[in-house]
């Protein structure tokens, strides 16, 4: 199992708005002093690009849909 973490912005957010917080979170997530830290903790840095995350999620949501699916597991 995998536990990861993104930061979404709401939809309709102008698109120029989104390449630039992506572009400046991604320098600052790629900096060697905040990758080291975030490795030493055991965090995986993956740097993306909001299609590469929406994909991502797509992905996931499939997959664990069809393992909640094949499980039968529901909400108490």
């Amino acid at each position: 199992m995998l536990t990861w973490h993104a930061l979404l912005a709401p939809a309709g957010t102008p698109a120029a708005l989104t390449e630039k917080l992506q572009t400046e979170i991604q320098r600052g997530l790629l900096a060697p002093a905040a990758k080291e830290k975030l490795a030493g903790d055991g965090v995986e840095v993956v740097a993306s690009t909001p299609a590469e995350l929406d994909a991502f999620m797509r992905a996931d949501m499939a997959r664990w849909g069809a393992v909640i699916k094949t499980a039968r597991i529901r909400p108490d």
